[in-house]
């Protein structure tokens, strides 16, 4: 999380200072993803819970770091040829630096999300996600659809939010806590008690979560 963090700032400060070229933001990100996968293998070992639980480092948790840093490297190096992933209209590469920073950004918080062990770490790690969604489905400021799909997308993520927190609300009644041992404890001994809540709850938190991901059939937007 660190290197990741280190890179976006390197990013955007460096772009203010000298305006970075495509092709040299680029390898920043990838630098930075680098370097973030090569910590992540180095500093592997035991199962570790961090501040106060809110995240565990587990062998999980690393698999998914190092699959986020690889998919993301995959749509860097592709990015660099595309013409719809950054506006080229004008000739320049001003939205490049940009587009890479919310790209990193977007792995940072998926990274935060696969070690998350509290629904409230869960939920922010992926409203930080959900935030980079929103811009960079409406990247191409000057392309109407793109426009379009982007205010749906806001709409409907914030209507997503309430019914997953309303969600969360219900399991940490039934819970008494927010972690996810808690909430795996209470279910199993409750048993038929609180099904119907429990049945609930689920639904409302996999809406949520479908529609913050586009999956069917929660991509309409």
């Amino acid at each position: 999380e660190i290197a990741l963090t280190t890179g976006i700032l390197l990013l955007l400060v460096w772009d203010m200072a000298f305006s970075l070229r495509r092709g040299t933001a680029a390898f920043i990100a990838l630098a930075s993803l680098f370097c973030a996968a090569l910590v992540t293998v180095i500093s592997g070992g035991e199962t570790t819970a961090l501040f106060n639980g809110l995240i565990v480092r587990d062998p999980f948790t690393d698999f998914f770091k190092i699959f986020f840093v690889v998919v993301t490297a995959v749509v860097v190096v592709i990015s660099l040829r595309s013409k719809d992933a950054i506006d080229y209209t004008d000739g320049k590469d001003r939205e490049a630096t940009e587009y890479f920073a919310l790209l990193l950004t977007a792995t940072l918080g998926m990274n935060l999300m696969a070690a998350a062990a509290d629904m409230l770490m869960a939920y922010l790690a992926l409203e930080m996600v959900s935030l980079v969604s929103y811009i960079m489905v409406g990247f191409k400021k000057r392309n109407l659809q793109s426009s379009e799909a982007a205010l749906k997308y806001v709409i409907f993520g914030g209507v997503a939010s309430g019914v997953m927190l309303f969600g969360f609300s219900l399991l940490y009644g039934l819970a008494g806590g927010t972690s996810f041992d808690a909430v795996r404890t209470a279910l199993v001994s409750q048993g038929d008690t609180g099904l119907m809540v429990t049945v609930l709850a689920v639904i409302c938190v996999m809406a949520g979560f479908g529609y913050k991901i586009a999956a069917v059939p929660f991509h309409m937007w």
